[in-house]
């Protein structure tokens, strides 16, 4: 149990989600983000475009769509729910980012 959760079930009487539970942290996303890293980074600094990274890309998008539906099933009725709500948001931001970033940079060279 993670120290968010301890504090979470310390004052409430029900189990919030936890930052856990986003699951960028699940070794298959955590994966296809440092894959995807890499392939932007390489793609910046190759002068030719690079081969597709078409299983990271697909398995983003498949788990940015799951992170969205988490986040708006989340009741933003407290305090603390607002604050872990923000905190996947940002996360998942991070990752769009990073994808964004890679399909920009594979555009600009065609």
């Amino acid at each position: 149990m993670s120290a968010t959760d301890d504090f979470l079930n310390s004052n409430h009487s029900y189990r919030v989600a936890s930052y856990d539970d986003l699951n960028f942290e699940d070794e298959d996303s955590v994966n296809h983000v440092r894959h995807l890293t890499q392939a932007w980074i390489n793609e910046r600094a190759a002068p030719d475009i690079l081969q597709y990274e078409q299983s990271a890309v697909d398995g983003l998008l498949s788990k940015i769509e799951e992170q969205t539906a988490t986040i708006d099933e989340l009741d933003s009725s407290s305090d603390t729910l607002v604050i872990i709500s923000i905190l996947y948001q940002t996360e998942l931001e991070r990752v769009k980012f990073v994808l964004r970033s890679y399909l920009r940079t594979r555009i600009s060279k065609v």
